[in-house]
């Protein structure tokens, strides 16, 4: 998975929740770092929601926002 992971995200700007699933997933085994948990988490999420019916365009759009969000966050870090 070739994503902005350019550094870490600071730990005041982490969520509990995908902190807790990034944690879980290495638990387990499943090397992730924050960035691809919260991912992983969107994803679950939004398959819940539409009852598991989630299609490539859902998924497209959610790597999109992914991309954006974290590049936004890297860039205004600097």
């Amino acid at each position: 998975m070739n994503m902005s992971i350019k550094n870490e995200v600071k730990f005041e700007d982490r969520d509990t929740s995908i902190e807790y699933l990034r944690m879980a997933l290495n638990m387990c085994q499943i090397g992730v770092n924050y960035q691809q948990s919260e991912l992983i988490f969107a994803v679950v999420n939004k398959c819940d929601l539409l009852g598991g019916d989630l299609t490539v365009e859902d998924a497209c759009d959610l790597l999109s926002a992914h991309k954006k969000k974290w590049d936004k966050y890297f860039n205004e870090e600097k």
